[in-house]
């Protein structure tokens, strides 16, 4: 008789092959402002086991706060800018 394959053991759903996602920082997205340039500021930076990269806590000028993925070289009080009207946008 034949062995159970992997897939049909990670589709049974026990624990060892689910998400520990109470170890989750949160969820990461990408901030999208198409109307003006708004101006935030990096208020911390996260490890999350969930993803591969470290994330980045962003505290925009309207008071929201979001966390989206830390690019190479940002630190904590560097300011951000994102919108179509940013005199930085590349």
């Amino acid at each position: 008789m034949g062995k159970r394959l992997t897939v049909q053991r990670r589709g049974k759903g026990s624990p060892m092959f689910r998400s520990p996602s109470h170890k989750h920082v949160g969820r990461a997205a990408h901030p999208s402002f198409k109307t003006d340039a708004v101006k935030g500021k990096i208020t911390n930076i996260l490890h999350c086991s969930g993803h591969s990269a470290p994330l980045m806590s962003i505290k925009w000028e309207s008071g929201e706060e979001q966390l989206t993925i830390a690019p190479e070289g940002v630190r904590i009080n560097d300011s951000i800018g994102i919108g179509t009207k940013d005199d930085n946008a590349g």
